[in-house]
């Protein structure tokens, strides 16, 4: 693992991701990741634990997708629950410590684009 050096200036990853200069110095962002929907395609899964926290290949949802983020400079990142927020928020804040995290309710399921209105 790590980051080596390849044609053109850029700087290759192990995972084959090429980042610029640019990317580098580009600052900090807040990254919204709706998370309030029912589940109601993975049912019966979904009646006892929230979408994101489903089990899936050695990891959660949320899990793989926090982890692909990792290197991603963030200022804030903002999760929009709702049904069974409060089992989403407590297993991030268990396991990711260091994220600066908000958590915002969507009261009434009305979309993504609404969640990311909010």
């Amino acid at each position: 693992m790590g980051i080596r050096n390849t044609e053109y200036g850029k700087r290759d990853t192990d995972n084959g991701i090429r980042t610029t200069d640019y990317e580098k110095r580009r600052p900090p962002l807040k990254i919204i990741i709706p998370l309030a929907g029912w589940g109601k395609r993975l049912r019966p899964h979904t009646w006892s634990r929230p979408k994101p926290l489903l089990h899936v290949a050695g990891n959660t949802i949320i899990g793989h997708l926090l982890n692909f983020m990792s290197d991603i400079t963030t200022e804030e990142v903002i999760f929009v629950v709702g049904y069974k927020g409060d089992e989403i928020e407590a297993w991030i804040r268990a396991n990711y410590p260091h994220l600066n995290a908000r958590f915002v309710v969507q009261e009434e399921p009305l979309g993504q684009a609404h969640a990311i209105w909010m």
